[in-house]
């Protein structure tokens, strides 16, 4: 079976805290190579996923917060390694509920999770630990 082409680097984004949402659109605008798509829960997320025409479309990162209403970060991801096109897509939970059984289970799941920042400070910091989840072409349009 062919691997689905990256398209455009684009970067699914779940969160259902506005805030939240904000603050990684804010943390991508430097990256102007990456197009950053958000969603207020995991089930938009994943309708959009199964929109995509063609078949051999796919983001090259999926971030999800953890604690969503409709669907949780960890119902998503089941759903989305049910799905051809992101069987193989690095996803990474980004949540502020990083408590050990979550740690545990992401190992499990072989899927990081990365904590929230406290401040807009440490945003830098954390963006590059989520870039260092993306396609190695693409983490060198950076310079890592």
């Amino acid at each position: 079976m062919n691997q689905p082409a990256y398209v455009r680097d684009i970067v699914l984004y779940a969160d259902d805290d506005p805030d939240d949402l904000e603050l990684m659109e804010n943390a991508f605008l430097p990256y102007t190579q990456m197009e950053l798509k958000t969603f207020a829960n995991g089930s938009g997320l994943l309708s959009y996923i199964r929109q995509l025409s063609g078949g051999d479309q796919a983001p090259c990162l999926i971030i999800l917060d953890i604690n969503m209403p409709l669907l949780n970060g960890w119902d998503t991801l089941k759903e989305l390694r049910k799905l051809d096109i992101t069987r193989d897509t690095p996803v990474l939970f980004f949540s502020t509920s990083v408590v050990q059984r979550h740690k545990s289970a992401s190992i499990e799941n072989q899927v990081s999770i990365i904590a929230k920042p406290a401040s807009l400070a440490e945003m830098g910091q954390v963006m590059k630990k989520i870039i260092a989840h993306c396609p190695e072409e693409l983490q060198n349009k950076f310079g890592k």
